[in-house]
């Protein structure tokens, strides 16, 4: 995972603008060819992968004046699952299901992620930075079906709010295989949850599979 962060130390105001193809996804509709940052002002950017169409995200744009101090604790890390996880289709309204990882963890300070949840619990409150991969691969499930569309979505607090929603990235038949990332800054206050999940609607039955998902994370500032 790429990431720039561009400060601002100028008096006025900083221009950036994509190259080509390239657009940055600003996480308020569709993807735009610049950003201004103000004087003073930093922007902090991932790259999601691609040459073409939404390249960058844009996670933060602050003030340098009230950059929150540095933490970077409650670090976690899933092993990337080898086992599919079955989840229903969606046939009408969407249905969401939270990505779990039975493989376990490589890092979990504080157990604060569960794996038979998926469910990231804050532990304090603060700044959280997370990012998730996954697999939409129907290549095992019976008939083959192509996907209409998949979502892979960063949920705050699932259980009570599933519609919350912290980042998505939508693909639009994708095929039968199609492997997808999500990644986002956010507050939360201590107990409030973070978790990856998918939906899809597929070509025929009412199941698809997901495969090699992983989720890390960890506290950046208080």
């Amino acid at each position: 995972m790429e990431e720039r962060i561009i400060l601002n130390t100028g008096t006025a105001t900083l221009s950036i603008i994509t190259s080509g193809a390239e657009l940055i996804d600003n996480q308020s509709g569709a993807g735009i060819s610049s950003v201004d940052v103000p004087a003073g002002y930093y922007a902090f950017f991932i790259s999601k992968g691609t040459t073409t169409g939404t390249t960058w995200e844009l996670i933060l744009l602050s003030s340098s004046d009230n950059l929150p101090a540095a933490a970077s604790t409650y670090a976690f890390s899933t092993v990337s699952t080898t086992t599919r996880q079955t989840l229903p289709a969606t046939t009408g309204p969407y249905i969401g299901s939270e990505i779990t990882y039975p493989q376990g963890t490589v890092l979990n300070t504080g157990n604060a992620l569960n794996t038979s949840t998926g469910r990231f619990t804050a532990p304090t409150n603060g700044y959280y930075m997370f990012y998730g991969s996954t697999q939409f691969d129907n290549s095992l499930v019976s008939g083959t079906p192509t996907f209409n569309f998949t979502v892979l979505y960063l949920i705050k607090n699932f259980s009570t709010t599933p519609n919350n929603v912290l980042v998505q990235s939508f693909q639009p038949n994708p095929g039968s295989l199609v492997g997808v990332n999500v990644s986002c800054i956010t507050y939360l206050n201590a107990g409030e949850t973070v978790s990856m999940a998918g939906v899809a609607a597929v070509s025929s039955g009412n199941v698809y599979q997901v495969v090699v998902s992983s989720l890390y994370g960890y506290k950046i500032a208080n």
